[in-house]
């Protein structure tokens, strides 16, 4: 958990009714009640009202709300649908920060909102990948930020295995399967695999090269054409 997920966490239970001593929050959190004493240092000198009942414990001066999100009931549906799918699909640090979004936006939702929160009719059920192809995910994810090549086996309707070495560029989701999109050296061009038929994966060292007319834009460009809806896709 991050230092500003940390500092939020914290907030939030020092809103409940009760005050909360340092050794409850530091076991709620997993972490050193001498890192408490500092997280909560840093939240009074932020201009959060906390006071430390003697005997008791820390809370929040009475009055002192975290801020709303200012979303409509449409706006705040889009929110949790999206949250949602991640949650459903994703791998395993997306799922993890699914949950964190969720309590965040459950936390910070005016009053009138929280009743949309609670329903159910837009529903992702579970988690929806085998956890061997979440942590497939969730390395791939891994390469295209950093920009490693890979070299990987993909399997083939007959059973065969095809070696390719790639940039890898992007993963898109197509409805209960995802894809992984780059420029493959082999064919000298773009092409795009089903994650769940690769594998023996293997990142390799060093970066590849931001070049032009093989980013992920230059690829949606040829694949979907130029479209207001890839205009701020990065080059690189």
């Amino acid at each position: 958990m991050s230092r500003a997920n940390r500092l939020f966490k914290i907030a939030q239970l020092l809103q409940d009714d009760h005050p909360i001593t340092a050794r409850q929050l530091a076991d709620q959190l997993a972490i050193s009640i001498r890192t408490v004493y500092r997280l909560i240092d840093e939240l009074t000198l932020s201009g959060v009202p906390i006071y430390n009942e003697p005997g008791a414990g820390y809370r929040i001066g009475k009055g002192f709300r975290l801020p709303p999100l200012l979303l409509d009931e449409e706006e705040l549906a889009v929110l949790l649908l999206g949250v949602r799918l991640v949650r459903g699909w994703g791998d395993p640090a997306l799922t993890t920060a699914a949950e964190r979004t969720l309590d965040k936006v459950e936390a910070t939702l005016p009053q009138r909102l929280l009743p949309i929160f609670k329903r159910v009719e837009q529903m992702v059920p579970g988690q929806q990948q085998e956890d061997l192809l979440r942590e497939q995910l969730q390395l791939l994810r891994g390469v295209i930020k950093a920009q490693r090549k890979i070299q990987f086996a993909y399997l083939q309707a007959d059973g065969s295995a095809n070696n390719y070495t790639l940039w890898p560029l992007g993963l898109f989701h197509w409805g209960k399967r995802w894809a992984l999109a780059g420029w493959c050296e082999l064919r000298g061009d773009f092409h795009h695999f089903l994650v769940d038929q690769i594998t023996a994966l293997r990142p390799l060292e060093g970066r590849y090269p931001a070049q032009p007319g093989r980013t992920l834009r230059d690829f949606l460009v040829a694949v979907c054409g130029e479209g207001p809806q890839y205009r701020g896709v990065a080059d690189s």
